[in-house]
C-alpha cells in the first residue's frame, strides 16, 4: 500500500517537474504591472508601435580612447558594430551608422558621447533586451574586436551577467548546501542512505514546484488560480534562486523533525515500519501545522498585483504544502518503509565515527 501510494505521489511530482525543462529566464521589466498601468502602457505601446525606437540599446563605452587618432580608430569600429546582426544602427559622436556605413551626421547629442579620454556609443537593436535574442545580440557586440578595452551595457548585457554570475556561482553553492545536508543528517542518523533518499526527495519536490510555476507564470495556463498577470514567456532569473533557498531549508527542518521521532523509535525498537508509523504519528500534525502557517503568510504574497511578488508568493506556498504533504506525509514514509533496515546502512568506519562524533537527539 505504501509502496503504491509513495509510486503515484513520485508519478505526480515528476509530471510537475516536466515544464521546469523548457523553463526560460530573463529580467524584471515593466510587465510585472498590472497590464494597463500607465508605465506598462507606454512600455507596451512602444514595443509594438515603435518598433526599434532605442528606447533600450546596448550601450558601448571606450573609457581609453584618447583624441590622438580617435576618429579612424572609431570609424572601422562603428562599420564593424553596425554589421553585426539585429543592430539598427549605432549612434556615436561620428554620427549614426547602419550596414557598414554612415547614416547620418553627428547630431546636437553627439558631443556629449565624447570627452578627451573616451567616448560612448549606442548601439540599437530590433531585438527585445530581456530575451534569448537580446542575449545573443550582446553577445556578438561584445565579440566585435575594438580599438581600446570596450565596456559593454544595457539592458540586455545585465541579463547576460547575471545568468553567467548565476551559472559561475551556483554550482558551488548547491554542492555545499548538498554536502553539509549529507554531513549533517549522516551525524543526525548514523546513515548514509537516509541523506541521499532526503537529497534526491527534496530536489523532486522543488523541480516539481519549480515546474508548476513555469506552466502558470511563464507558459500562462491556469492563470485564473492566482489572479490576471502578464506572462511573458519566461521567468525572473533570480526568483528559481530565492525559492530554492527559503523552501530547501524549511524541507530541512521537516526532514529532521520526521527523522528524529522516526530514529527513536528505530533504535528502541529495531523494527523499521513500526519506526516510521511512529514518525508520521507524532510529527505529522505539528508538520502540517507549520506548513499552513508558513504557507497562508506566503500566499498573502501571491494576491499582490505585481507578479513578481506573485510568482514568489505563490510558488514558495506550493512548494512548502507539496513538501509537507505529498513529500513528508506519502512519499518519504514509503521509500523507507521500502528500504527497511537498509535506511540505517553505512560502513564500519563511518559507523564508529559517528558513534564518537555523533549527534544524537535529547
Amino acid at each position: 500500500m505504501a509502496g503504491g501510494g509513495g509510486g503515484a505521489v513520485a508519478v505526480l511530482l515528476i509530471a510537475l517537474a516536466l515544464p521546469f525543462g523548457h523553463a526560460r529566464f530573463g529580467l524584471t521589466d515593466d510587465r510585472i504591472l498590472p497590464q494597463g498601468a500607465p508605465a506598462q502602457a507606454a512600455a507596451e505601446t512602444i514595443r509594438t508601435d515603435f518598433a526599434g525606437a532605442g528606447t533600450h540599446p546596448v550601450t558601448v563605452v571606450l573609457p581609453d580612447l584618447p583624441e590622438p587618432g580617435r576618429q579612424a580608430a572609431l570609424t572601422g569600429y562603428l562599420a564593424e558594430l553596425s554589421r553585426t546582426e539585429g543592430t539598427v544602427r549605432v549612434d556615436s559622436p561620428l554620427g549614426s551608422w547602419a550596414k557598414g556605413r554612415r547614416i547620418a551626421p553627428p547630431g546636437p547629442a553627439a558631443a556629449a558621447m565624447a570627452d578627451p579620454q573616451g567616448v560612448w556609443l549606442s548601439v540599437v537593436s530590433d531585438t527585445n533586451p530581456n530575451s534569448p535574442a537580446g542575449e545573443r545580440h550582446t553577445e556578438r557586440v561584445r565579440a566585435v574586436d575594438a580599438p581600446a578595452a570596450a565596456l559593454v551595457g544595457g539592458e540586455a548585457a545585465a541579463l547576460v551577467d547575471t545568468k553567467q554570475a548565476l551559472k559561475d556561482r551556483v554550482p558551488h553553492a548547491g554542492a555545499v548546501i548538498a554536502l553539509s545536508m549529507l554531513v549533517l543528517l549522516f551525524l543526525f542518523t548514523g546513515s548514509l542512505v537516509v541523506p541521499v533518499q532526503a537529497l534526491i526527495l527534496n530536489t523532486l519536490s522543488l523541480t516539481a514546484s519549480f515546474g508548476a510555476m513555469v506552466y502558470v507564470f511563464q507558459d500562462g495556463h491556469l492563470k485564473w488560480l492566482v489572479g490576471d498577470f502578464i506572462a511573458t514567456g519566461q521567468l525572473e532569473v533570480t526568483v528559481p534562486v530565492l525559492m530554492f533557498c527559503v523552501a530547501f531549508g524549511l524541507s530541512m527542518d521537516y526532514t529532521v523533525f520526521l527523522l528524529s521521532r522516526i530514529r527513536e523509535e528505530y533504535l528502541a525498537t529495531g523494527d523499521t515500519t513500526r519506526a516510521v508509523v511512529f514518525g508520521i504519528d507524532h510529527t505529522g500534525r505539528l508538520i502540517t501545522a507549520a506548513a499552513l502557517v508558513v504557507a497562508s503568510v506566503l500566499a498573502a504574497l501571491a494576491t499582490s498585483e505585481l507578479s513578481l511578488l506573485k510568482l514568489l508568493g505563490a510558488g514558495l506556498a506550493l512548494a512548502v504544502l507539496v513538501d509537507a504533504t505529498l513529500v513528508r506525509g506519502i512519499l518519504v514514509p514509503a521509500v523507507m518503509k521500502l528500504c527497511g533496515r537498509a535506511n540505517w546502512w553505512a560502513p564500519a568506519p563511518l559507523r564508529r565515527l559517528h558513534t564518537k562524533a555523533g549527534l544524537h537527539d535529547g
